[in-house]
């Protein structure tokens, strides 16, 4: 039994799609969850992305070059679903691939936490990738940062 359901990641990216992102909040973002992980120990790869350009990516300590092939296909689920990569994993714990109607090749996916998509309107605007923890750690890093961060900064 999972920790997360699709109503939980659901809830979750509501966060963040409530939010008025923009190059300079989604960089004191990364900063922060950087922080963070090296406060923390994390060893994770952090990568930010606005309008189908990184802006943002950091590796910490211990991460290598495995969580950028994680990275990109946190980033490939999160574009074909527009939902936190998460999402996608409880959606096929109880569902098939031919109801999702996805077309992606499963290999280029991440059917795991780490990968948050930032919506507009309905449109994808930037994604928030975590890589290096065990994945639903992953999406909860994102998650929890963006709640302490959101805290800190009066939001």
């Amino acid at each position: 039994m999972s920790n997360y359901s699709v109503e939980s990641v659901l809830t979750d990216e509501a966060l963040f799609n409530d939010f008025n992102w923009n190059r300079s909040s989604l960089i004191d973002f990364g900063d922060f969850m950087r922080n963070e992980g090296i406060k923390d120990k994390k060893p994770i790869v952090i990568s930010i992305f606005l309008h189908e350009q990184r802006i943002y990516q950091v590796g910490l300590e211990g991460s290598s070059a495995e969580n950028d092939v994680w990275v990109s296909r946190k980033v490939n689920t999160v574009k074909a679903t527009k939902h936190a990569s998460i999402y996608l994993r409880a959606q096929i714990e109880g569902e098939v691939k031919s109801r999702l109607g996805i077309e992606n090749n499963l290999g280029d996916l991440a059917i795991c936490g780490g990968g948050m998509p930032i919506l507009k309107s309905n449109e994808l605007e930037g994604i928030v990738v975590i890589s290096g923890l065990p994945h639903y750690e992953d999406h909860l890093y994102i998650v929890d940062n963006f709640k302490k961060w959101s805290k800190n900064n009066g939001i």
